[in-house]
């Protein structure tokens, strides 16, 4: 066809309300409704579209039903997928529910007490707190917990016999989750210890950690040491090893409803058949001219 925009002199829609053909291959095109197996355009701007195949440079669309979509780059508010293939090893994946917390200083710590964690470095999603140091879950899903701890000056008024051994616990909801047993060198007072573990968490749960020094008593056994060490913490930037804890969302249960499981089932796509159905929307705005 020769003019490159196409205009009918339909009583509903300026561009022609209903189009009952099988390709269409146009500069411009705008219509109220357009239902086809192939469009070809550089710039499409319909309300409603349900096609099989698009090949545009310029798409902008209230509802998009197609059986096969490609496109270069996509700004989407809400996307359900049931298959996600991704060939492209660049990706750079923005998850924001996140946190990570550190100390501003040095800190006196009471072994056995909750760590108490005093600054925020990153916490998009409002997931932390302190008094005492905390994250809470937002989303039903499997995280991954990270707590590294770098203590000194190990002090208490018992004598200590034997070598100490640090245990760093990874708490939900008040109950031991996964710990991490270190020992300390005999000629040493410090101890550094990194637990990382995987939990399953349900919305609202309440992920701490605490860290416990382990003596040998000639009576009971082991048991809990009562006494204080010094957290290394600090600046990042100048303090080597500083002491920090850690989580971020590896995967959620795909239940809006939260916690237990289940998946969220994407509403299928309307079949993109034709020939066309006629359907009278409000007046389009005139092609432009070009």
């Amino acid at each position: 066809m020769a003019n490159e925009c196409f205009v009918t002199d339909h009583p509903n829609c300026g561009c022609g309300s209903s189009l009952d053909i099988k390709k269409i291959c146009a500069r411009c095109l705008e219509v109220c409704w357009q239902k086809s197996k192939q469009i070809w355009t550089e710039d499409l701007n319909v309300n409603t579209l349900c096609s099989q195949k698009i090949h545009a440079k310029a798409s902008e669309a209230q509802s998009l039903t197609v059986d096969n979509l490609c496109a270069t780059a996509a700004n989407i508010t809400d996307l359900c997928v049931t298959n996600l293939r991704v060939n492209n090893q660049n990706q750079e994946l923005c998850n924001i529910k996140r946190a990570y917390l550190a100390f501003n200083a040095d800190f006196s710590y009471t072994l056995g007490a909750t760590i108490d964690f005093n600054a925020t470095l990153d916490d998009p999603s409002s997931m932390s707190g302190t008094n005492p140091a905390r994250f809470i879950a937002p989303t039903a899903g499997y995280w991954e917990f990270n707590v590294f701890i770098n203590a000194f000056d190990l002090a208490g008024s018992d004598l200590i016999t034997g070598i100490p051994i640090g245990r760093l616990t990874a708490y939900v909801n008040n109950v031991a989750r996964q710990s991490l047993s270190v020992p300390f060198l005999s000629f040493a007072t410090d101890v550094k210890a990194a637990l990382t573990c995987d939990l399953l968490l349900a919305v609202g749960d309440i992920v701490t950690a605490k860290l416990d020094v382990l003596v040998q008593s000639p009576i009971s056994g082991l048991v809990s040491y009562a006494g204080t060490m010094m957290i290394r913490g600090g600046p990042f930037a100048s303090v080597a090893e500083p002491s920090s804890m850690s989580i971020i969302l590896k995967s959620g249960l795909c239940n809006p409803n939260g916690g237990g499981g289940g998946t969220v089932t994407c509403v299928p796509c309307a079949p993109a058949t034709v020939p066309c159905e006629v359907v009278v929307g409000p007046r389009c705005e005139p092609c432009p001219v070009v």
